[in-house]
């Protein structure tokens, strides 16, 4: 055998041996969860869920591991101080974040772990899902534990329980990979005799995690939906959307929308955004919209960019615009910028010498 021979087949032999020691059993418990007893669960999820979607027993946690969706981030809970950790029985007591900017460090896991409450907690199907890297503490309970499930089973029993006193489950649901949980969201948030909140919910999961498909979704559930209400949030459910076409989208919205709300509404998220391109779109709507209130919209957007690039605009519109009361708000909002130069400005307003 040839050198050359030799050498590939060592470094085949121990590529297979890296993948045979990296293969994680289906039913490895998670090592983010620290005291629990944990009791392996032969029956499948589907075979615990009774009639009514009630789990078959419930004097114990259930839990179980499904694929992430890529892009994600990190689902975790963050203390004042930003340590990262979970408890499960005080699931309520931390700031639950969900992080997937890209100056996020925070590490992901490529998993996602889902837990479901004993009855006796108090919640009938309430629902935790958290990112597989995520330190879990869970206080000595007892977990059902069916290591990893097939992303379809979660999704059937998932479906059901995402009500609009709930939502959960919803989204549980949003961090699944795979198509199946894309077109259920896009089910929960084009159906229009579902209640609001929950098409709501389902937009905004969307937009946020399910990449240009969930986008797609939500732009068209928006131009399909007459009530202003609902359009007003769907906005808000957009702008989650990472994908470039929907800030194309909100400038769209906050320039041409036939509703005065929903124009204020895309003003405020663009302001949101880190797009060059808002600052310019903010001040077109300060000077040029027919309707002072959103001009006013447009002026409280402009208080929110970073001081660096919000105050010197605000300035100008006080200085400079033809309404008194969008001068005022301009003013207004100076005040509350604590910004050097707006606290020079105001005081060259209240010196300047009357006529």
């Amino acid at each position: 055998m040839s050198p050359r021979v030799t050498s590939l087949a060592v470094i085949c032999a121990l590529t297979l041996g890296t993948l045979s020691i990296a293969t994680r059993p289906a039913s490895a418990q998670p090592a983010s969860v620290r005291d629990a007893s944990f009791q392996t669960e032969t029956r499948t999820l589907r075979a615990l869920i009774g009639r009514g979607g009630q789990l078959a027993d419930t004097d114990a946690w259930l839990g179980y591991r499904v694929p992430k969706v890529a892009g994600s981030g990190s689902q975790c809970c963050y203390d004042r101080d930003r340590t990262a950790g979970c408890r499960l029985s005080r699931h309520g007591s931390h700031y639950f974040g969900y992080h997937h900017s890209d100056a996020d460090t925070r590490e992901s896991g490529r998993d996602l772990l889902v837990f479901v409450p004993p009855r006796a907690e108090g919640h009938r199907h309430r629902v935790l899902a958290y990112d597989s890297a995520c330190p879990i503490d869970a206080d000595g309970a007892r977990i059902r534990w069916l290591g990893d499930v097939p992303a379809e089973d979660s999704i059937a029993v998932l479906t059901p329980w995402a009500t609009e006193k709930d939502r959960s489950a919803l989204q549980a649901l949003a961090l699944h990979a795979g198509d199946a949980a894309t077109d259920v969201l896009a089910t929960f948030a084009r159906q229009p005799t579902n209640r609001d909140g929950i098409r709501t919910s389902a937009a905004f999961w969307l937009a946020a995690y399910r990449g240009m498909a969930g986008y797609r979704v939500v732009r068209d559930v928006l131009a399909a939906t007459d009530r202003p209400s609902l359009r007003e949030d769907l906005v808000g459910a957009l702008a989650q959307s990472p994908v470039p076409e929907a800030l194309d989208q909100l400038i769209d919205i906050a320039r041409n929308d036939r509703s005065t709300k929903v124009r204020g509404q895309g003003l405020f998220w663009l302001a949101q955004t880190a797009s060059r391109r808002v600052p310019d779109v903010l001040m077109e709507a300060a000077e040029r919209d027919p309707e002072t209130a959103v001009k006013k919209k447009a002026v409280f957007a402009i208080s929110q960019l970073p001081n660096e690039r919000g105050v010197p605009l605000l300035i100008d519109v006080a200085e400079k615009h033809t309404s008194g009361a969008v001068r005022e708000r301009a003013i207004f909002w100076l005040g509350q910028s604590e910004d050097p130069r707006a606290l020079e400005f105001i005081i060259s307003l209240l010196t300047a010498p009357t006529t």
